[in-house]
């Protein structure tokens, strides 16, 4: 058994990759932008009891280091 990454496993073929790869009983780790959003994902995994898990993955933020986000270099 491997364990698999997928990013935007929502929709398109990052879905496919994730329930592909859960239909061969792989740790599947299935990254969305939101669960709500990620219904065909979830429905899946329940119907066919698929060791895939999701996660939400969040867009890193650039911080400065007064720890506000700027679009300028501190210096």
């Amino acid at each position: 058994m491997s364990v698999v990454l997928v990013t935007g496993s929502s929709t398109g073929i990052g879905l496919a990759t994730a329930l592909h790869f859960g239909r061969l009983d792989d740790g599947v780790y299935a990254g969305v932008r939101s669960i709500a959003s990620a219904t065909e994902l979830t429905t899946a995994i329940e119907a066919e009891r698929l060791p895939v898990h999701p996660i939400v993955l969040v867009r890193p933020t650039r911080f400065t280091s007064t720890g506000c986000c700027s679009s300028t270099r501190c210096r």
